[in-house]
């Protein structure tokens, strides 16, 4: 299954929407309260990880940009690779639900044999987002 770009377009508006929704004059949001703030990231935040809940499943390679509004993947994760496993780590920190930290750890796995890449400076890239959230899974 590939997403479309208007699909990821979709997600940002709605988390948008979200934030709008409960946004304020400027004026008004220096006087919001911890709590007010705190209630309107989460619902952006529970929004993002809804809309990763539905398309990791499906997700086999590693998105790497869009093309005619639909994710290009990866097999072997371009230089860009550790921002999947990244993503669906924070999305287990988040939520806790399990399945996020299973994809997370399955992707990390097909991105593995690139460790010994010498032919590329971006090994940071490739590796930093899922192996540091990695490590903060190994901290609770």
């Amino acid at each position: 299954m590939s997403v479309s770009r208007r699909t990821v377009m979709a997600t940002a508006a709605g988390a948008a929407a979200a934030y709008a929704s409960s946004a304020q004059p400027a004026q008004a949001l220096a006087t919001r309260t911890p709590a007010q703030t705190e209630r309107t990231l989460r619902v952006a935040a529970d929004y993002a990880v809804d809309k990763v809940r539905s398309v990791a499943p499906v997700v086999k390679a590693f998105p790497v940009g869009t093309k005619f509004e639909k994710w290009v993947y990866s097999q072997n994760g371009d230089w860009v690779g550790g921002f999947w496993p990244g993503t669906l780590w924070m999305a287990w920190l988040y939520s806790e639900d399990d399945a996020f930290r299973t994809w997370a750890l399955e992707s990390a796995q097909r991105l593995a044999p690139r460790q010994y890449d010498t032919s590329t400076h971006d090994l940071g890239f490739l590796f930093y987002p899922g192996v540091e959230e990695h490590r903060n899974e190994n901290r609770r």
